[in-house]
C-alpha cells in the first residue's frame, strides 16, 4: 500500500503513458484478486490518448477484460 501521493516526472510523454498503463494493469490485477472485478473511468479528450493506445495494446494476460467495467467520464 502506498504512503500517499507523490510527484513524479517523466522524460517524455511516451514514458508517462507507459508508466500510467503499467499502473492501470497493476491496479486491475489487484482489484480482480481482491474483489473479482475492476472498474475504470476513462477521461475524454486528447490528453490521455497515448495511455489509451498502451492499454489497447495490452492482451488478456495483462488486463482482465472479461472482469472489467469501463466508464467514460469528463
Amino acid at each position: 500500500m502506498r504512503a500517499g501521493p507523490a510527484i513524479r516526472t517523466f522524460p517524455t510523454p511516451r514514458a508517462l503513458a507507459e508508466e500510467a498503463a503499467r499502473c492501470v494493469r497493476d491496479a486491475a490485477g489487484e482489484a480482480v484478486a481482491t474483489g473479482g472485478r475492476f472498474a475504470l473511468a476513462l477521461s475524454g479528450g486528447r490528453t490521455p490518448q497515448d495511455l489509451f493506445t498502451r492499454l489497447a495494446e495490452s492482451g488478456p494476460e495483462e488486463l482482465p477484460y472479461d472482469l472489467m467495467v469501463v466508464f467514460w467520464s469528463d
